[in-house]
């Protein structure tokens, strides 16, 4: 760990510096097993092109199961060493499954998650949203990017709202929030009772 969890936002305001980037696993072309030797190496390609963090795109996304992104974590923060910061991404279909594997980035060395929600996540409520995004948070020391996104297949106004946000960027190790919503007064509101707690990007 780089950083206490009551540390984890000062830690993001001096990491998170310059461009982060993502990216996908590879497979091999006969078995369609996860390729090792092609993943370490666009893990060492990545490495001097300046960029501060890799998200890996993980799960449904990346047509893995959550066995191999236990392995591709793990081979992503190997390759990586301290020389780029590891960020999961955690969209699987239970809360369990999503706790499980945050836990597992955090152990592995990854400096950071990131909170998607499943496609079979329908919450009645923005409380059950807090709710479910607060019990991964807890569950780990690590910091937390949040990610609310128009692929949420939420009840109207598709989204979740910035007053509800506001609330998750209270949370301790909630460090920053990914823009997944084209919606300007949206944007604008986030920035206005947020923006100077976490970090708001694209």
């Amino acid at each position: 760990m780089q950083y206490n969890k009551n540390e984890a936002k000062e830690w993001a305001r001096e990491a998170y510096q310059g461009l982060d980037t993502t990216i996908l696993p590879s497979f091999t072309p006969d078995t369609l097993e996860l390729d090792e030797a092609g993943i370490r190496h666009d893990m060492r390609m990545l490495l001097p092109q300046g960029f501060f963090a890799v998200t890996l795109v993980s799960g449904g996304e990346a047509g893995t199961t959550p066995e191999e992104d236990r392995r591709w974590v793990e081979w992503c923060v190997d390759e990586a060493g301290d020389r780029l910061g590891v960020t999961m991404n955690v969209r699987y279909y239970t809360l369990d499954e999503n706790i499980a594997m945050a836990r597992h980035a955090q152990d592995a060395g990854c400096h950071s998650i990131m909170i998607s929600y499943p496609t079979n996540f329908h919450p009645r409520s923005e409380d059950r949203i807090y709710e479910f995004t607060k019990a991964i948070c807890d569950a780990i020391d690590i910091g937390v990017i949040l990610f609310p996104s128009v692929k949420n297949d939420f009840a109207p106004p598709y989204r979740v709202s910035a007053r509800t946000l506001a609330r998750l960027a209270e949370i301790d190790n909630v460090i920053a929030m990914k823009i997944g919503v084209l919606e300007w007064i949206w944007i604008d509101e986030c920035f206005r009772l947020f923006g100077d707690s976490i970090l708001i990007s694209y």
